[in-house]
C-alpha cells in the first residue's frame, strides 16, 4: 500500500514516519510478520497518515491494536496508501471484508460489535 499501485511492508518502528508524505491522507495496515495475516486496517481522512500513525505509535486507541503492538511489536510491519478523500471510505470497507483483520470490528464479518444494552435491560 504504500503510496504507489505496488505496496510493500516496512518494519513498524520510528524510521516509518520519514517515508510518508507529511500531508498525505489514505489507508494503512498493521500486518503479522508470523502468520501474514492483518491486523488492522485504518484510516487517516481527518488528518494526515504521518499523524495518525504518530498516534498509534504513542499509544493506540483500539485496545485490541494497543494490545497486540505491545505484545509483538517487534515483528509488525505496515503499509501506507496515500488516497483522495473521496475514496478512503469505501476502499477501507474493502480491504476491512478481504483481510478480515483480528482489531477492526466495523466492516469485519469475523467481530461482531457488541451490543448495547438499554438501561433498562440491565439486572
Amino acid at each position: 500500500m504504500n503510496g504507489s499501485k505496488n505496496p510493500k511492508l516496512m518494519p513498524w518502528s520510528a524510521r516509518i514516519f520519514e517515508r510518508i508524505p507529511p500531508n498525505d491522507v489514505g489507508l494503512y495496515a498493521f500486518w503479522s510478520r508470523a502468520n501474514g495475516k492483518c491486523v488492522y486496517v485504518g484510516k487517516a481522512a481527518d488528518q494526515p497518515l504521518r499523524g495518525r500513525l504518530q498516534q498509534h505509535w504513542n499509544r493506540s486507541d483500539n485496545e485490541t491494536l494497543r494490545l497486540w503492538i505491545a505484545a509483538f511489536g517487534e515483528d509488525v510491519d505496515i503499509c501506507f496508501l496515500s488516497l483522495p478523500l473521496h475514496r478512503i471510505p469505501k476502499f477501507e470497507r474493502r480491504l476491512i471484508r478481504l483481510w478480515r483483520p483480528e482489531a477492526n470490528i466495523h466492516h469485519n464479518p469475523n467481530r461482531r460489535p457488541r451490543a448495547r444494552r438499554r438501561v433498562s435491560e440491565i439486572p
